[in-house]
């Protein structure tokens, strides 16, 4: 059985390299690393949950909470999915055409 409190700490710490990430670039690149920090944060808290570190979990869910507001307040463009994208590089000339 793997120690649940590494792998917490593993994904916490991605969650703030994915959120140090976002906060130093824009636009398409930054919604991607806001979706991998809130991914990591989110397998964070299951894991603590899981494992019945609920005060843990707790402050987890404040820092992600806090990362949250961070991209909202950062004036970020739309949460666009990853495909609109792709769509856009379509219609800009960005597909090879046949």
């Amino acid at each position: 059985m793997r120690d649940s409190g590494r792998e917490i700490i593993s994904f916490k710490r991605r969650a703030e390299r994915s959120h140090a990430s976002m906060r130093e670039t824009k636009g398409q690149i930054a919604l991607f690393c806001y979706e991998d920090a809130n991914f990591y944060m989110a397998r964070a808290i299951e894991i603590a949950c899981l494992s019945g570190r609920d005060g843990l979990a707790a402050r987890l869910r404040r820092q992600r909470d806090q990362m949250v507001n961070a991209y909202s307040e950062a004036g970020r463009p739309d949460r666009e999915p990853h495909s609109a994208g792709i769509d856009r590089w379509e219609n800009e000339g960005g597909a090879l055409r046949t």
